[in-house]
């Protein structure tokens, strides 16, 4: 009976990344929870195979075979293994922060615009003008990049097996990437105990 305790844990840290990358308010917290998390899952997996390596009858299991395809050949797993060893061993960045903004433009079909006073009281915007304007807020993007690994390139995954990604926002592919690793354990304890 193989003791899984350890990968167990490693997953409960994972999701504990992705309940903080969920909430986090900037780019230092939300680069934080998602490198945990790239970290923990790729630890989950490992440490399982460490955990059950004793045992005669995991080389030859059909489903860890499977397992292991599937982490080499599908976008989301690969990009995930591949994402957490480009930053840990290289110096590419693996995510794109880009700071929010506001612009005042002319109304559409004006190319005037003369304010003659703006005003930023308690992040309230006020803004007298005589001409017509438009204002667009530009929320801030943290979002996922390709990842390299020596001459090899994943691209930020759009299917996981088989079926197109809602999104491709970091908290929808660490979700994904935890439910499948959690499947995956499940059925190593349901196959050989604990």
């Amino acid at each position: 009976m193989a003791d899984l305790s350890i990968p167990r844990d490693e997953l409960r840290q994972a999701r504990e990344a992705l309940a903080a990358l969920r909430v986090a308010t900037d780019f230092q917290a939300l680069d934080q929870s998602w490198i945990g998390l790239l970290k923990h899952l790729e630890r989950c997996w490992y440490k399982t195979n460490a955990a059950m390596n004793y045992n005669t009858k995991w080389q030859g299991w059909t489903e860890r075979g499977r397992i292991e395809g599937l982490r080499k050949t599908d976008q989301l797993l690969a990009y995930l293994r591949f994402a957490r060893g480009a930053e840990e061993h290289g110096i590419a960045p693996i995510t794109l922060k880009q700071p929010g903004g506001i612009a005042i433009n002319p109304a559409p079909g004006s190319n005037t615009l003369h304010l003659e006073k703006l005003t930023i009281n308690n992040g309230q915007l006020r803004i007298e003008s005589k001409n017509p304007y438009q204002v667009v807020v530009r929320p801030a993007q943290y979002s996922l990049l390709p990842v390299k690994n020596r001459k090899d390139i994943y691209p930020v995954p759009q299917m996981h097996l088989g079926q197109p990604l809602s999104n491709a926002s970091p908290v929808t592919v660490a979700t994904a990437g935890i439910d499948f690793y959690s499947a995956a354990l499940d059925q190593v304890s349901a196959m050989f105990g604990r």
